[in-house]
């Protein structure tokens, strides 16, 4: 079962073992930290809010939403499409 984690980046591990402990209450700390080859104090951090994924650390410095970006990318297509500059 760690195969399937193993190609898996660190804070992707972390995700997968505190999703495991969410679907599995009887399942320990430790038994999830085997099976997806991570230290156990990775996922007490997670679980208990002192440490975030590099996804949502990342989201938080943006400029601009996932929508946002999204309509200027739109824009700038159909700008491309009418032979205008950016």
């Amino acid at each position: 079962m760690a195969d399937k984690y193993a190609n898996l980046s660190t804070s992707e591990r972390v995700d997968a073992a505190v999703q495991l402990i969410h679907e599995n209450p009887l399942l320990s700390l430790r038994k999830a930290a085997t099976i997806c080859n991570i230290h156990p104090s990775s996922i007490s951090r997670r679980q208990r809010g002192l440490s975030r994924s590099k996804e949502q650390a990342s989201q938080e410095q943006q400029l601009l939403t996932p929508a946002e970006e999204a309509i200027l990318i739109k824009y700038a297509l159909k700008y491309n499409d009418w032979g205008l500059p950016l």
